[in-house]
């Protein structure tokens, strides 16, 4: 798609970037304040560098859909910088990233730039999730992103930076207002791309014991936003198509719990979750939703086949995946990635895809 897709504003033209457009990056990558907060890329900058930053973007479009664009003067075709953002096949979320030669700095060029992709995304695309991520040290792009409506939901430390200074990311989300819900069958719920709204509805849930007995995957966070991490998680890892987040909404009761999918690396298979609030188990809402997930999962993103790992003392949990057609095949122990959690026992729970999905 990106291959063919123009993008005009007032004073700027957006098409993909090409091998042609590798000396006018060369040109300005080596200048050490363009590259100073972006971390995938070496200094000092390389003599064949462009070259190979073109073709990693372009060969990464294969596993990872994304437009990645060239930023030039509209009327003069001078090249400004790039902009990217990669997203997952389905339009549930995306991720974003920018650069722009020095000479182009203070003109409001990547205010504009980003302006115009992101309504690009949530109306031709339908983005449901914009993530961006920013050194906490870059001033700049975090005023463009909270200019564009970004909010800044999260803050950690990752490691050293290059100069020796802690690597600090705060990463920002921007929701599309208008995203669709999937419909489900039954008691009238709705499956909706997960959103800002959704942050402080997710605390609760996650600091809720019950919860937290049968979910420990889910990991303690220091400072007891839950919510924040869940969501900059989702976009992040969704806009690498890697998992769908959904909450779970009832027409009078609003959000009532969280489902998710997480594909394996390098399979076809997706690990699934949900939790629903207290005042809504035992009414068949788990089940429903269960059901819709494993459905879009099947006919949407290609699954063969989904995978339930259940804690043994959730009688609940088992109940609604032998419902599904889940079967057992053993126990798990998980380990989690986090130092702070624990590996645990689980059962093990396969459903293959259907041979009329």
């Amino acid at each position: 798609m990106s291959e063919t897709i123009i993008l005009e504003s007032a004073r700027l033209r957006l098409a993909p970037v090409a091998m042609t457009d590798a000396s006018d990056i060369q040109r300005l990558f080596p200048d050490p304040e363009v590259t100073r907060y972006l971390s995938n890329i070496p200094s000092p900058y390389p003599d064949n560098g462009a070259v190979s930053y073109i073709g990693q973007r372009i060969t990464g479009r294969a596993s990872t859909p994304s437009l990645f664009l060239a930023i030039r003067c509209r009327t003069r075709h001078e090249f400004l910088g790039t902009i990217e953002i990669r997203h997952d096949p389905l339009g549930m979320a995306g991720n974003i990233g920018y650069w722009l030669g020095r000479p182009h700095w203070g003109r409001g060029i990547m205010t504009e730039a980003v302006h115009v992709v992101l309504g690009h995304v949530f109306s031709a695309l339908c983005i449901r999730l914009v993530h961006l991520s920013a050194d906490a040290r870059n001033t700049a792009s975090r005023r463009i992103a909270l200019g564009a409506g970004f909010l800044p939901v999260l803050e950690r430390r990752t490691g050293i930076w290059k100069d020796g200074a802690p690597f600090v990311r705060i990463h920002h989300l921007l929701a599309d207002p208008d995203a669709r819900p999937i419909s489900l069958p039954g008691h009238g719920l709705a499956l909706r791309p997960l959103s800002l709204d959704d942050r402080r509805h997710l605390n609760g849930l996650y600091t809720d014991p019950m919860t937290r007995r049968f979910m420990p995957v889910i990991p303690p966070v220091a400072d007891g936003d839950i919510g924040s991490n869940i969501l900059a998680f989702a976009a992040l890892a969704g806009s690498e198509s890697r998992r769908y987040d959904f909450a779970v909404r009832h027409p009078k009761a609003g959000f009532i719990g969280h489902v998710f999918a997480s594909r394996e690396a390098g399979g076809e298979t997706w690990t699934i979750a949900y939790a629903l609030d207290r005042k809504s188990r035992g009414r068949g809402h788990g089940t429903e939703a269960a059901r819709t997930l494993v459905a879009f999962l099947f006919e949407a993103a290609g699954a063969q086949e989904i995978r339930a790992l259940v804690v043994p003392e959730n009688t609940a949990s088992l109940r609604i995946v032998k419902s599904l057609g889940f079967s057992k095949v053993g126990m798990h122990r998980f380990v989690p990635g986090g130092p702070e959690l624990s590996a645990f026992e689980t059962i093990d729970c396969r459903l293959e895809r259907p041979e009329n999905a």
